[in-house]
Protein backbone atom coordinates (compact mmCIF):
# COMPACT_ATOMS: atom_id res chain seq x y z
CA UNK A 1 0.00 0.00 0.00
CA UNK A 2 2.82 2.22 0.94
CA UNK A 3 4.64 1.90 -2.13
CA UNK A 4 1.66 2.25 -4.26
CA UNK A 5 0.87 5.58 -2.79
CA UNK A 6 4.86 6.13 -3.17
CA UNK A 7 4.59 5.90 -6.85
CA UNK A 8 1.88 7.65 -7.57
CA UNK A 9 2.97 10.35 -5.54
CA UNK A 10 5.68 10.33 -7.78
CA UNK A 11 4.31 10.45 -10.83
CA UNK A 12 1.96 13.48 -10.02
CA UNK A 13 5.17 15.51 -9.15
CA UNK A 14 6.72 14.16 -12.41
CA UNK A 15 3.50 15.68 -14.69
CA UNK A 16 3.53 18.68 -12.53
CA UNK A 17 6.94 19.89 -13.02
CA UNK A 18 7.76 18.29 -16.30
CA UNK A 19 5.58 21.35 -17.96
CA UNK A 20 7.09 24.14 -16.01
CA UNK A 21 10.44 22.60 -17.07
CA UNK A 22 10.24 23.14 -20.68
CA UNK A 23 9.21 26.31 -20.35
CA UNK A 24 12.25 27.57 -18.81
CA UNK A 25 14.18 25.63 -21.00
CA UNK A 26 12.83 27.70 -23.95
CA UNK A 27 12.70 30.46 -22.31
CA UNK A 28 16.59 30.10 -21.85
CA UNK A 29 17.13 29.26 -25.31
CA UNK A 30 15.40 32.66 -26.14
CA UNK A 31 17.35 34.79 -23.92
CA UNK A 32 20.57 33.26 -25.63
CA UNK A 33 19.75 33.83 -28.98
CA UNK A 34 18.84 37.40 -28.09
CA UNK A 35 21.69 38.33 -26.41
CA UNK A 36 23.92 36.84 -29.36
CA UNK A 37 22.14 39.27 -31.70
CA UNK A 38 22.82 42.27 -29.56
CA UNK A 39 26.50 40.98 -28.98
CA UNK A 40 26.41 40.62 -33.05
CA UNK A 41 24.73 44.13 -33.47
CA UNK A 42 26.81 45.75 -30.91
CA UNK A 43 30.56 44.73 -32.78
CA UNK A 44 28.95 45.91 -36.29
CA UNK A 45 28.55 49.13 -34.97
CA UNK A 46 31.52 49.29 -33.14
CA UNK A 47 33.34 48.46 -36.46
CA UNK A 48 31.17 51.35 -38.29
CA UNK A 49 32.56 53.85 -35.97
CA UNK A 50 36.22 53.03 -35.58
CA UNK A 51 36.05 52.83 -39.85
CA UNK A 52 34.61 56.45 -39.98
CA UNK A 53 37.16 57.34 -37.07
CA UNK A 54 39.27 60.11 -38.25
CA UNK A 55 43.04 59.04 -39.44
CA UNK A 56 45.38 61.24 -37.05
CA UNK A 57 44.36 61.19 -33.16
CA UNK A 58 43.29 64.48 -31.51
CA UNK A 59 46.70 65.92 -30.00
CA UNK A 60 46.64 65.27 -26.12
CA UNK A 61 49.16 66.99 -23.89
CA UNK A 62 50.32 65.05 -21.29
CA UNK A 63 51.70 65.97 -17.94
CA UNK A 64 54.54 63.70 -16.17
CA UNK A 65 53.11 62.17 -12.89
CA UNK A 66 55.13 61.78 -9.93
CA UNK A 67 53.91 59.60 -7.10
CA UNK A 68 55.78 59.72 -3.56
CA UNK A 69 57.77 56.78 -3.24
CA UNK A 70 56.20 54.15 -0.73
CA UNK A 71 56.78 53.62 2.56
CA UNK A 72 56.12 50.21 4.22
CA UNK A 73 57.03 50.41 7.79
CA UNK A 74 56.67 47.03 9.32
CA UNK A 75 56.30 45.63 13.08
CA UNK A 76 59.23 43.85 13.79
CA UNK A 77 58.11 40.31 14.30
CA UNK A 78 59.11 39.62 17.93
CA UNK A 79 56.74 42.66 19.32
CA UNK A 80 53.57 41.17 17.14
CA UNK A 81 54.78 37.32 18.22
CA UNK A 82 55.75 38.00 21.93
CA UNK A 83 52.43 40.17 22.69
CA UNK A 84 52.40 40.88 26.81
CA UNK A 85 55.13 38.19 27.57
CA UNK A 86 57.81 39.08 29.58
CA UNK A 87 61.52 39.77 28.10
CA UNK A 88 64.07 37.20 30.10
CA UNK A 89 67.08 38.12 28.79
CA UNK A 90 69.36 37.27 25.52
CA UNK A 91 70.98 33.87 24.43
CA UNK A 92 74.34 33.29 22.79
CA UNK A 93 73.16 34.48 19.26
CA UNK A 94 71.30 37.35 20.04
CA UNK A 95 67.91 36.43 20.19
CA UNK A 96 65.26 38.05 22.98
CA UNK A 97 64.25 35.55 25.33
CA UNK A 98 60.74 35.54 26.31
CA UNK A 99 58.14 33.58 29.10
CA UNK A 100 55.17 32.65 28.66
CA UNK A 101 51.94 32.92 30.83
CA UNK A 102 52.59 28.76 31.73
CA UNK A 103 56.24 29.86 32.23
CA UNK A 104 57.61 28.52 28.84
CA UNK A 105 61.02 30.22 27.46
CA UNK A 106 60.81 31.12 23.81
CA UNK A 107 62.74 33.15 20.89
CA UNK A 108 60.93 34.79 18.12
CA UNK A 109 62.48 32.45 14.82
CA UNK A 110 62.98 34.88 11.61
CA UNK A 111 59.84 33.73 9.95
CA UNK A 112 58.18 35.61 12.97
CA UNK A 113 57.14 32.61 14.96
CA UNK A 114 57.78 31.55 18.58
CA UNK A 115 60.55 28.63 19.18
CA UNK A 116 60.34 27.09 22.60
CA UNK A 117 63.56 26.55 23.54
CA UNK A 118 64.06 22.84 25.89
CA UNK A 119 64.41 23.24 29.69
CA UNK A 120 67.60 20.60 30.61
Amino acid sequence: MKKLLGGLFLVMAMLIIAPSLSQAQTTATKTTKQTKTQKAKATKTKAATQTAAPATPPATTSKPTTKPPKTVTKAAPSTAAAGNDKVIGKDDKGRTIYEGKRGGHYYINSNGNKTYIKKN
